[in-house]
């Protein structure tokens, strides 16, 4: 798996083993689901910079894109106002 993500997205992600992300709680605080582990897979791909995941050989027409780290992807915009 590594020496694909490098051959083919050279270090356009770092790769870690699930069990270190979640023995590391790096998908948040809290009890994780009884299920996750087993939904999870072996391994989790973090992007770098404007990196995602794409089949290597087909074009992307897709504008949106989830999951990366860069400050846009994590901040997501809140709007709330009584409708009463």
């Amino acid at each position: 798996m590594q020496a694909y993500f490098e051959e083919t997205w050279p270090g356009a992600f770092t790769l870690l083993p699930a069990r270190d992300v979640l023995r590391w709680r790096l998908l948040g605080p809290g009890d994780p689901h009884p299920a996750l582990p087993d939904r999870i897979g072996h391994w989790v791909a973090i992007p770098h910079g404007d990196a995602y995941l794409w089949w290597s050989m087909k074009e992307n027409e897709l504008r949106g894109r989830h999951g990366g780290l860069n400050r846009t992807e994590m901040l997501v915009p809140f709007l709330a106002f009584r409708l009463d």
